[in-house]
């Protein structure tokens, strides 16, 4: 399992390619409508996992791992994809679990990135 660091590192990267792709430093636009997303998703997963049901974290999950992907978050991505799975199969074994590390790692993203999202013009 990746650091968050490493997950830090990849996101720049990300922000680095768009930049030289697109002349346009979009981080600010990208971080705001992510965070957004990213709080909705894991408040919906944890309130699915506690009334034990599969089908909100199924969806909850997706759309998290697809804005995780487009920021570059490989780790939050792939973790989404595997709580995706699992809840697709209609079992919560092992989600909260799943769902503890999602937050824990995006706790920490946001620690890092968000005085970014809010200071950029």
């Amino acid at each position: 399992m990746l650091s968050y660091r490493d997950e830090l590192a990849t996101i720049e990267a990300t922000f680095v390619e768009l930049e030289q792709n697109i002349g346009l430093d979009l981080r600010h636009e990208l971080l705001s409508v992510y965070f957004v997303t990213q709080d909705e998703c894991l408040r919906e997963i944890g309130h699915a996992i506690h009334q034990g049901q599969a089908a909100p974290i199924v969806v909850a999950a997706h759309k998290l791992k697809g804005a995780a992907a487009q920021l570059g978050a490989k780790q939050m991505s792939a973790t989404c994809a595997r709580l995706e799975q699992v809840a697709r199969s209609g079992s919560l074994e092992g989600v909260e679990q799943d769902w503890q590390h999602l937050a824990d790692l995006g706790v920490q993203l946001g620690d890092a990135l968000r005085p970014a999202s809010a200071t950029n013009p």
